[in-house]
């Protein structure tokens, strides 16, 4: 017997609604509020929503400069930055699709990735990034820290472009790791994404650091909601620099991977441990009330993280360790092809050892081997250039994952025999 659960949508994408219209209401409404905060020279400096926009129109004009048109597939392999980012809304302002490459994908994973996807540009990063693009014979290859084109004849090609994006329009084709098929995610798949996020953790008062790759569809919709937020964002563009950037740039939101969270030495935080454990049945005995939550240890998160965001389900011994430092854990489920996150542990709505509820706008149905299906608006429009036989007629995205139900709180429990990696 299927067992099935949703949340009602709060949003459902409008037609002329697309990726790009943060951005542009942000530097109409809030031209020299911090948008992003880039590390040179030992400090962080920022930049405004309108310098940010700006950055990004240049560079889209210089693509219609080149010739790349509406539609064209656009290669993005760089390392998480500002300039990535930037690099991405470019690509967008100029009508174009946006393929994310690895920054350290292999060769043979990265030629798979252009010849599939039929990309006639590219951005890249560094040396070894350009040496790859020219010898797979890509036509055009820039710098994602490449200075733009202050031409007024483009400018007005770009926002016409622009207006003419919707929300049924390509903007990018994600590929999950290991060779699968890329998967085609419309303006209205990100949209929706972004709005099914809470509102309640992004504001112009919030400072996010991301510690994930761009190229990951979670902090990529991550990245975007604090764009609508209007919250300022850093990188931690090297995993070795973690640390170094929570001290320095101490956030208010991080946005890390179970894996990095877990490198917390928690060895001597029992009590914390504890702390959050008794947190989930409502009653912290008095003995651990007097003894504290450890007040040090968010110390080490830069003393003004409130809330952690992850796209995968946390372990509990982790989740308690967080909770019991006085963190929010927002863990979750997520697929590339259903736009990031499906399901999600929400402050309020918090149950340790799942992935949550389903998000606003999206259904989740156990069916009887226990595999999980997704239905919404988030849900890719299939892969590109191949059949798509997990997505059927109904609009139910056939995950391949195992899981259960318990009063719409989901646990995955595993992969279906043959259903090689998830996406």
């Amino acid at each position: 017997m299927a067992i099935e659960y949703g949340t009602p949508a709060r949003y459902l994408p409008a037609p002329r609604d697309n990726a790009t219209g943060d951005l542009t209401r942000n530097a109409l409404r809030a031209p020299d509020a911090p948008a992003f905060a880039r590390w040179l020279g030992g400090a962080w400096h920022t930049i405004t929503w309108a310098e940010f926009a700006e950055l990004a129109t240049t560079l889209a004009a210089g693509l219609v400069a080149a010739g790349i048109a509406p539609g064209d597939r656009v290669a993005l392999m760089a390392g998480t930055g500002v300039d990535w980012v930037r690099a991405d809304y470019a690509i967008w302002l100029a009508g174009a699709v946006s393929v994310p490459v690895p920054a350290t994908a292999p060769r043979a994973e990265a030629e798979w990735i252009l010849r599939d996807s039929g990309a006639v540009a590219a951005f890249t990063g560094d040396d070894r990034q350009y040496a790859l693009m020219a010898d797979a014979g890509v036509r055009h290859i820039w710098s994602t820290a490449a200075g733009g084109l202050e031409e007024p004849a483009a400018a007005r090609e770009v926002e016409r472009r622009r207006r003419a994006l919707t929300s049924g329009t390509l903007a990018t084709i994600v590929y999950p790791r290991g060779g699968a098929h890329g998967c085609r995610l419309s303006h209205g798949n990100l949209t929706a994404a972004v709005h099914a996020v809470t509102d309640e953790v992004f504001g112009p008062d919030t400072g996010l650091l991301v510690a994930v790759p761009l190229t990951d569809v979670v902090a990529r919709v991550t990245q975007l909601k604090a764009v609508r937020g209007g919250a300022l964002t850093a990188h931690a563009t090297e995993p070795a620099h973690l640390t170094d950037a929570l001290l320095s740039f101490r956030p208010t939101v991080l946005l890390a991977a179970p894996a990095t969270l877990d490198g917390f030495d928690q060895g001597a935080a029992r009590t914390a441990v504890a702390y959050g454990q008794a947190l989930d049945t409502g009653r912290v005995p008095l003995s651990l009330r007097l003894r504290g939550r450890h007040p040090k240890q968010p110390a080490r998160f830069g003393g003004r993280v409130t809330h952690v965001v992850t796209g995968g389900q946390l372990a509990p011994h982790l989740a308690w360790y967080l909770r019991g430092i006085g963190l929010t854990v927002l863990d979750g489920y997520a697929r590339t092809e259903t736009t990031g996150a499906v399901t999600g542990n929400v402050p309020g709505g918090t149950r340790t050892g799942t992935a949550g509820r389903p998000l606003p706008g999206c259904r989740v149905r156990v069916v009887e081997d226990g595999e999980v299906l997704v239905r919404g608006a988030t849900v890719f429009h299939g892969h590109w250039g191949a059949p798509t036989p997990a997505l059927d007629e109904d609009g139910w995205f056939h995950t391949g994952d195992r899981g259960r139900l318990d009063d719409g709180y989901l646990t995955i429990t595993g992969r279906l025999p043959g259903r090689g990696q998830p996406g």
